[in-house]
């Protein structure tokens, strides 16, 4: 065997046993299932993400413990996650943490779902504010949210203790003309101590 026959086997058989351990070293590794299996196309762990408006003014913060790619189309999936929503002026934002959500249409809409709980640090004379449904649409480039479940707002004073609440079937907010509109069954009650 002439010598360089003799390299360019060495070579083949380096590569593959290169090729081998890679293989067994990434085997055991999860990965990207198919489309085919009905898996996911991508999954990225402790994910951030910061969504602008037209105007260029930051709309919310989404932060994700995973975010799941479903399918071809613009649709995440999303575990435990915690968005804060951020409105012009000077009271605070809300922050919204929930068990499961999902972002579509290029993060022009995030769905929350089950144990939805939406706050806001006190501010000026309202105390801390409250909002607990088991789902809650938001679209925060438009400012609006909805939920079609039952839904709970309140007031807390400032020693923890209850102002009021409000509960409805369903709630409409448009917090850009800080409109809010409740239909369905409307009970509201306000604590005696509390009122005017």
């Amino acid at each position: 065997m002439s010598a360089r026959i003799y390299r360019l086997a060495i070579a083949v058989v380096g590569l593959a046993v290169l090729a081998w351990l890679a293989w067994q070293n990434l085997s055991g590794q999860p990965g990207l299932l198919s489309q085919s299996t009905g898996g996911y196309a991508q999954r990225i762990d402790a994910a951030q993400s910061w969504q602008y408006d037209k105007q260029g003014q930051l709309a919310y913060l989404l932060v994700s413990a995973r975010v799941t790619h479903l399918d071809e189309t613009d649709r995440y999936r999303l575990n435990s996650p915690v968005t804060t929503l951020f409105d012009e002026g000077p009271a605070p934002p809300w922050t919204v943490n929930a068990d499961e959500g999902e972002v579509r249409d290029k993060g022009g809409v995030v769905d929350l779902q089950d144990n939805v709980i939406a706050s806001r640090a006190p501010f000026g004379e309202t105390g801390r504010l409250e909002m607990r449904t088991e789902a809650l649409r938001i679209r925060p480039n438009e400012r609006q949210a909805e939920s079609r479940t039952p839904t709970r707002l309140s007031e807390s004073t400032a020693d923890g203790g209850t102002r009021w609440t409000s509960d409805s079937e369903r709630l409409d907010l448009d917090w850009a003309t800080e409109r809010l509109t409740q239909t369905g069954r409307v009970q509201d009650h306000i604590e005696p101590a509390s009122a005017p």
